[in-house]
């Protein structure tokens, strides 16, 4: 029920198909979403590895983004978890 709240799944569909459909759909989204914003450093493997490995300095390297998201998720996690207090 939660999902027709927050509006995930429509509310004039209440057949099981369309709801199915439907999650199908924002799982694709999700999926698409996770491709174009999380950062994979291990990809590419024809590039510089004197830029583009876990100890480089450089600023427009993978890991070095990679590793900025990763701080950021902590961050956000901490978040949640403060303001999820039971």
């Amino acid at each position: 029920s939660w999902k027709v709240f927050l509006g995930v799944l429509p509310s004039n569909t209440t057949s099981l198909a369309g709801w199915n459909a439907c999650l199908s759909e924002k799982r694709a989204e999700y999926d698409r979403l996770v491709q174009k914003f999380l950062i994979d450093p291990r990809g590419g493997g024809d590039e510089d590895l004197l830029k583009n490995n876990p100890l480089a300095q450089a600023e427009d390297s993978k890991w070095t983004k990679y590793f900025e998201l990763q701080e950021l998720q902590k961050c956000i996690s901490i978040d949640i978890e403060r303001l999820n207090f039971d």
